[in-house]
C-alpha cells in the first residue's frame, strides 16, 4: 500500500484555508469574546421609579437587571410589599443592614406564636444582648436570579448581608450568589 503524500497544491491550499480562517477570528474578537460569557445573563437596567411601580402593583420583575441599593430603599419606604423576582440580576447586593432598626419591644411578632413563645424569644435575644432588629415586613420570593456586588470576582463580601434581620417571608429558589451570604437569628 502506497503513503499519500500531498502535492504541493493541497499543501498550499491547506496553508491558505488556515491563514484565511485565522484572520477570519482575529477580525471577529469582540463576536468570539462575547460568545464565551454567552452564559451571563445581559438584562435592560430598571430604574428605581419602574421597579418601585412594579412592586406597588404587585408585578413579577422578571428578566431585569435591578440595583440592589434602588431595592433596599424602596423596602425602607414602603411596606407590606408582595415582592417577585425571577431570571434578574440584582447589583450591588442586598444589605438589608441599611433598613431601619426596630427596638425589640416594638417588633410585632408573627401571629401564630403563643404569648409564651413571644415572650421566650424576647428574652432569648435580650441575653445575646439583642436588642433592636432590621425588621423586613414585606413577603420576597427571588428565583433563577443572580445576586452579585459591583467586584463579581470578590467572593470575600457578602452579596447578601442579613444581619440581625427579621423576614415577614423570604424565599430564595435556583439563585446564584455572587459571594458570602450573611443570614442570623
Amino acid at each position: 500500500m502506497m503513503e499519500h503524500r500531498p502535492s504541493k497544491i493541497e499543501r498550499l491550499t491547506f496553508f491558505l484555508i488556515v491563514i484565511f480562517l485565522g484572520m477570519f477570528f482575529l477580525s471577529f474578537p469582540g463576536a468570539f469574546a462575547q460568545r464565551k460569557n454567552s452564559s451571563e445573563r445581559v438584562y435592560d437596567p430598571l430604574s428605581r421609579e419602574d421597579l418601585k411601580e412594579k412592586l406597588k402593583n404587585s408585578e413579577v420583575v422578571s428578566k431585569a437587571d435591578i440595583d440592589g441599593d434602588d431595592l433596599i430603599e424602596i423596602l425602607k419606604k414602603n411596606s407590606g410589599l408582595e415582592i417577585s423576582i425571577k431570571e434578574s440580576i440584582i447589583r450591588n447586593g442586598l444589605n438589608f443592614s441599611r433598613l431601619n432598626k426596630q427596638a425589640l419591644k416594638d417588633i410585632q411578632l408573627p401571629e401564630t406564636w403563643s404569648e409564651k413563645d413571644k415572650r421566650t424569644w424576647r428574652k432569648q435575644k435580650l441575653q445575646q444582648k439583642i436588642n433592636s432588629f432590621f425588621v423586613v415586613d414585606h413577603h420576597i420570593t427571588i428565583e433563577n436570579t443572580v445576586i452579585e456586588l459591583n467586584d463579581a470576582d470578590d467572593l470575600n463580601v457578602y452579596s447578601v448581608n442579613a444581619e440581625e434581620t427579621l423576614f415577614q417571608s423570604i424565599f430564595f429558589t435556583e439563585v446564584t450568589f455572587k459571594g458570602m451570604v450573611f443570614f442570623n437569628n
